[in-house]
């Protein structure tokens, strides 16, 4: 017999522990002397009813995970969803997960996380060299484990990629407790090693600039059938460079430039200079500098102008040069003769 209702009950959600994964936080991420450190558990959708469980994230490099070994006072778990941890020295990996119910069900273990600290353990620790105040990208980075184990791991967190954890293996080359690597691109990360006895190094927070160009021009102000001497300086300086010079061409329908190879140019030059003539235009040049094989190329140097009151090209009279913050006008084209003036914005 079916009884028909005019009231309607909203379906309860009913949460499926052993699918759900808990995200953990830590705080802070760096050691300080003295200072505590918070862990901090999130189920979603949040409800009452959970107690929480904390870890320590153990390596097993040779199983290429952690195993988890509960922090101590914490074996019955705690209402609260965050814990305090007091007198850590060193870096450490932390996870946790959540449970409820009876028999209590859990949830799956979160990823884990890590403190790090910069103060070094006789069991393990890393060192970086060259010794340098800045580092780049075309430089060769190599970091060494040491202590009494006989295997290690490197391991690197990238920020801005928030679960960004990655093997040397990956991305460099590891030989027996020393991981050596050159990225190619800008990066701000954090590396230390692992043993095969479980234990963290210290942690290095490493910053890779990228190579940068800057090109001068001499002279700013064209001589009649005088020539152009462009320069350009690379940081870091090195004799390994090779320099490519180009003539910037604006291109009004993206208010940007397109590169053209200088003549004579395209295999690069081994100097850092180069002299053009024939230059009867007020013009744009930009430098670059590649070294390596593969060769890793610096960006494009900002444009840099050697003006001429002569006649002008008229796609360079009427271009905005915003990047250099610059306007161009030219208030003579109907005489065929250019006056200029550059408005600072």
């Amino acid at each position: 017999m079916l009884l028909k209702s005019n009231s309607w009950e909203k379906p309860k959600l009913f949460l499926c522990p052993a699918k759900t994964k808990p995200i953990m936080t830590v705080s802070p991420s760096w050691l300080s002397p003295g200072a505590s450190v918070t862990l901090s558990c999130e189920v979603k959708p949040s409800s009452a009813g959970w107690r929480f469980y904390w870890y320590k994230a153990v390596p097993e490099i040779y199983k290429n995970k952690y195993r988890y070994q509960l922090v101590p006072g914490s074996h019955d778990g705690t209402k609260n969803d965050y814990y305090k941890i007091n007198g850590q020295k060193h870096t450490e990996g932390y996870v946790c997960r959540a449970g409820r119910g009876n028999p209590e069900l859990f949830t799956q273990y979160s990823e884990p996380k890590f403190v790090w600290s910069t103060v070094s353990d006789s069991a393990a620790s890393l060192t970086m060299s060259p010794k340098k105040i800045k580092y780049y990208t075309v430089d060769e980075i190599r970091l060494t484990c040491s202590g009494p184990s006989t295997f290690w791991k490197v391991r690197r967190f990238r920020q801005y990629y928030p679960s960004d954890v990655s093997d040397c293996s990956e991305w460099g080359k590891m030989m027996g407790p020393t991981c050596t690597f050159r990225s190619r691109w800008y990066q701000k990360a954090v590396f230390w090693c692992e043993s095969d006895s479980g234990k963290f190094s210290n942690a290095l927070n490493i910053t890779l600039l990228a190579p940068m160009a800057v090109l001068t021009v001499s002279p700013s102000w064209l001589s009649p059938e005088a020539s152009v001497t462009l320069s350009c300086q690379v940081e870091p300086p090195s004799t390994l460079w090779r320099f490519y010079w180009y003539k910037a061409i604006p291109d009004q329908s993206k208010y940007s430039y397109r590169y053209e190879p200088l003549q004579g140019t395209q295999k690069g030059t081994a100097k850092n200079s180069y002299v053009t003539r024939g230059q009867k235009q007020t013009e744009g040049y930009s430098c670059r500098a590649g070294r390596g094989n593969p060769e890793i190329f610096t960006d494009y140097s900002k444009i840099t102008l050697s003006w001429s009151a002569g006649q002008c090209d008229s796609n360079v009279c009427d271009y905005f040069f915003h990047e250099n913050k610059l306007s161009i006008y030219d208030t003579g084209r109907q005489k065929k003769q250019s006056i200029w003036f550059l408005i600072l914005k």
